[in-house]
């Protein structure tokens, strides 16, 4: 625990200076009638607890002076109405502070989610999917339960305490100073206190998303764990994960009970301080004894709910914590795309002196790249493991920007053309095929209702796979089995279904990477029958991982460590001896095809 003290409290001075109330103000901007219903239900809550105690200091008086039921009765219904109002209105403001902390907070859990899918290669290999996946949901739902409790609760105790100040004032104008003092205490030591477990709570956070990041990438990894007798090593590894979240946690709760402690004794001491000033004001005849227990009652009223509060300071230690990690999000520049289009009919593609660096401290990874594909050739990539082969394949579907020079496509730099427009006309064939939780129709469609059954049906026949759908009792609602209880398909098969993808959308220039998974040798003549089918009339780019793959390409790019080192028509390198292409299939070597 001293240890872990020691590394939290590095992190104190910059995390105390992060507050989430500016980013939950902007975002609440739009929310303008969520925001109208929830403080007219939290002043009707306000006006129901400021008259409680006013109807039991006008009992106690009636009661004393020796007043008949007749008197009694009215005062006892109001204060059951007002009680039972006083629920109803709760569960109002619960609903309507609730209801506008997930409208605000759902708009800002799209952006986070947009900018983590748009993010570059280096952001996502620092930051684990686990942490991604612990910001976008752990940390929003965290501003949510702030905004649906915390801010209901803090807004509620300020508007009654302002309430039986001007109550006081009125009905005994010597408590009210009191009053209004012992909340400038109370209101003092929760200001002071607001950073006491911060450090605390945002440690207990990197631990959770540390946690998810290792259960994460274990559970992926699982097969391999198993073959290799590993599977106690990810276990430790998990242990130690939880080790931390649990040491992590036990120091927050240790500062919180700290803080309620004095909390408690402060709260003590602001009763004993109304009724000591009270008492002596009764027995000098200034004030009744009514006025007395309303003035007992506002301290109450006011002070149970700041206990509460207390006992929710981890949550806003939390928040504050989950702001500063949301605003790293949000500060990540989203690319700004133009409004060009390609045009019509098929698009060439050039690297024009290309350069790629993934992270500032790392090696550049391409390097005066210059290539140039005509509209309806096919260029072969071919290169060692690192030569920068798969480093165009992401600049050419614009998963990475580039780090100097310029990537154009159909004569139109990639950057200034629209997402919808960009990912409708360049499409990928990638090595490992992904598949979703869902139907047939949705892993070949990928949910896009403007697709037909009938395209989906004539894409998946282009490929082969017409005949497995007809025998698939529920067609295209057939649920694909990324686990268990579904259509299962081959690694060959899962290709192929990615290949109808591609039919579906009828892109114009297409990058494929080679699959080097074994597969048998029918369904391999499948996938290149279909390969070839999906290729007639495309500009495609092709990274190679089999000297036959190379036959069907026009032009060849022979690269290493990051640079086109030859690159020409797959028939002229054939014919000069000296390239380094002809030297690569004379031997029939693999060597450079990896």
């Amino acid at each position: 625990m001293g240890r872990l003290r020691v590394i939290v409290a590095d992190k104190t001075d910059a995390m105390s200076t992060v507050s989430p109330w500016p980013l939950l103000a902007r975002l609440a901007r739009p929310h303008r009638r969520a925001t109208f219903g929830f403080a007219a239900a939290l002043t009707a809550s306000t006006t129901v607890a400021l008259a409680s105690p006013v109807l039991l200091g006008l009992f106690v008086d009636r009661l004393k002076s020796g007043k008949g039921v007749s008197a009694l009765l009215p005062i006892g219904i109001a204060y059951v109405v007002g009680g039972l109002a006083a629920t109803v209105i709760n569960v109002l403001v619960t609903w309507r502070s609730t209801t506008l902390a997930w409208k605000i907070t759902n708009t800002l859990r799209t952006d986070l989610a947009r900018r983590v899918l748009d993010a570059d290669r280096a952001f996502l290999r620092d930051h684990p999917t686990g942490e991604l996946v612990s910001r976008i949901d752990g940390d929003v739902s965290a501003l949510t339960d702030m905004l649906a409790m915390f801010v209901a609760r803090v807004l509620s105790v300020v508007f009654v305490a302002l309430g039986g100040v001007i109550v006081l004032a009125f009905l005994a104008p010597i408590l009210a100073p009191v009053f209004l003092f012992n909340m400038l205490v109370l209101a003092w030591f929760m200001w002071a206190n607001r950073s006491a477990v911060l450090a605390e709570a945002e440690a207990a956070r990197d631990a959770e998303g540390e946690l998810l990041s290792v259960v994460e990438e274990r559970l992926s990894g699982a097969d391999d764990l198993a073959t290799l007798g590993a599977g106690h090593v990810a276990v430790a590894d998990v242990a130690d994960a939880a080790q931390l979240m649990l040491l992590t946690g036990s120091a927050t709760m240790h500062e919180q009970v700290k803080v309620i402690g004095k909390l408690r004794t402060l709260v003590a001491a602001s009763q004993v301080a109304m009724m000591v000033v009270g008492a002596l004001l009764l027995s000098r005849g200034s004030i009744t004894l009514g006025t007395v227990f309303v003035g007992f009652r506002m301290v109450a009223a006011v002070s149970g709910p700041i206990e509460g509060i207390g006992w929710r300071l981890r949550e806003l230690a939390g928040a504050g914590g989950s702001a500063r990690r949301i605003a790293t999000l949000i500060a990540r520049p989203v690319a700004e795309v133009g409004e060009r289009s390609f045009p019509a009919g098929g698009l060439d593609v050039h690297l024009d002196t290309v350069g790629l660096t993934y992270d500032d401290g790392d090696a550049e990874v391409l390097s005066d790249v210059s290539l140039r594909v005509a509209a309806g050739r096919r260029l072969g990539l071919v290169g060692r493991t690192g030569s920068g082969k798969t480093s165009i394949a992401r600049l050419l579907l614009r998963i990475v920007p580039v780090t100097s020079g310029e990537v154009r496509i159909g004569n139109v730099p990639c950057d200034n053309v629209p997402e919808i427009e960009f990912r409708s006309r360049i499409a990928a064939v990638p090595q490992e095929v992904q598949l979703f939780p869902g139907t047939v129709r949705d892993n070949v469609a990928l949910f896009d209702d403007d697709v037909s059954d009938a395209d989906v049906e004539k894409a998946l026949d282009e490929v082969g796979l017409y005949d497995w759908l007809q025998a698939q009792t529920n067609g295209l609602q057939t649920q694909i089995a990324t686990t268990d209880g579904g259509a299962g398909l081959s690694a060959g098969e899962a290709q192929l279904l990615a290949l109808a993808r591609l039919f579906c959308r009828q892109p114009s220039v297409i990058v494929l990477d080679e699959a080097t998974s074994r597969i048998d040798p029918e369904t391999q003549a499948q996938l290149e029958a279909a390969t070839e089918r999906l290729l007639i009339g495309r500009t495609a780019v092709i990274i190679a991982h089999r000297l036959a793959t190379l036959d069907r390409c026009d032009d060849i790019a022979v690269l290493d460590a990051g640079r086109v080192i030859e690159f020409g028509s797959r028939s002229d390198l054939l014919a000069d001896p000296s390239s380094a292409f002809a030297r690569l299939t004379r031997a029939g070597s693999e060597e450079w095809i990896a």
